[in-house]
């Protein structure tokens, strides 16, 4: 018998190689699948704000007032022609659930609105709200139009 007849298989030699560039692949490849996904959360977070805040600011701009404050979770009817409601009942994607309102000012800021996201997990992912402040503001929690309410707690978004 040949012993090219004799050897039918791989090598543990070959074997291991493949393992090992495989091993190094998905190293490189799972991390960056995972950036892109949180990076997409944060994206669709901050759009859906944008359209939410958009749309309390045109009822502003139309009627001269405010819509008046309702229960968590829920759209003013008043803002139906500004927003779609499925807009307004969708969980954000990084959690949560929208909520507007009115609010007497915090922080040095006089009164004014809010389109806020109400953090119902524990402990609250303060570090996905702050890669957003960065995308969108200041970067601080504390200061700036996006801001984070110990007291409710919640992340809101200064409309006015």
């Amino acid at each position: 018998m040949s012993s090219r007849a004799q050897r039918s298989g791989f090598t543990l030699i070959e074997l291991i190689a493949v393992i090992v560039i495989l091993a190094i692949l998905s190293a490189v490849v799972v991390p960056r699948y995972f950036d892109f996904s949180e990076r997409a959360k944060l994206n669709s977070t901050v759009a859906s704000w944008k359209v939410l805040t958009r749309a309390v600011n045109q009822y502003v701009i139309d009627n001269g007032g405010i819509p008046p404050n309702v229960n968590d979770a829920l759209m003013p009817p008043q803002l139906n022609p500004y927003l779609a409601q499925a807009d307004f009942t969708k969980t954000p994607a990084v959690g949560g659930m929208w909520d507007y309102d009115e609010w007497g000012g915090f922080n040095g800021g006089g009164a004014g609105l809010r389109v806020s996201v109400s953090i119902t997990q524990s402990p609250s992912p303060q570090s996905v709200f702050l890669q957003i402040d960065r995308m969108v503001d200041d970067g601080n929690l504390s200061t700036g139009n996006i801001l984070y309410l110990t007291a409710y707690p919640r992340y809101t978004w200064r409309v006015r």
